[in-house]
């Protein structure tokens, strides 16, 4: 069983595992009510931007996922190349969104209408949760240069892409919800 400063890394797994699956009700909760308040109408906004920022943040998350295999392996410059892919095209799906932000305000579409609200409120929550895991991909990628990541020691880099991973699969959910259901 591994073990990470006295303490069984599933135990760790455990905890950060319920921690996601909480995470998991606050979008769930804001779905509910995009359904409630939209009748199953889709907004204003660009089906095609959307397409792209899901494209984005797929491309980010499979960078994640590989930067933790890699440091599994024992790879640190793998890990970092792929931290740091992951990294940009998260970026540039976060940027994706604002400006479809920008577009919506540009068409002159009324922030309160049922679509518009919950879709600000959606991409808003999402963009929190966005910016908390760039920031950690960028510190999991900063600590792995300045300290470095083993095959047996990487428990940081686990938790901050299993982050990034939940951050990516609540945009598809969203695309999903907010562009095709």
């Amino acid at each position: 069983m591994a073990v990470q400063n006295g303490v069984s890394l599933r135990g760790y797994r455990a905890g950060f595992g319920i921690f996601l699956a909480s995470q998991g009700v606050v979008f769930t909760t804001l779905i509910s009510a995009r359904y409630i308040t939209a009748s199953g109408h889709i907004g204003f906004y660009s089906e095609a931007l959307g397409a792209i920022t899901t494209a984005l943040m797929l491309i980010s998350g499979i960078s994640g996922r590989t930067a933790r295999s890699a440091i599994k392996g024992g790879n640190l410059a793998a890990m970092d190349a792929r931290l740091g892919a992951g990294l940009w095209f998260g970026i540039l799906g976060v940027l994706s969104i604002l400006l479809q932000w920008v577009l919506l305000a540009h068409m002159n579409v009324p922030v309160t209408a049922p679509t518009s609200e919950v879709y600000y409120a959606l991409t808003g929550v999402w963009l929190l949760y966005s910016l908390i895991g760039l920031f950690v991909l960028f510190a999991t990628r900063a600590r792995g240069r300045r300290v470095g990541y083993t095959a047996d020691n990487y428990w940081d880099a686990e938790a901050g892409t299993l982050l990034w991973e939940f951050v990516v699969i609540a945009w598809v959910v969203m695309y999903l919800v907010l562009y095709i259901l």
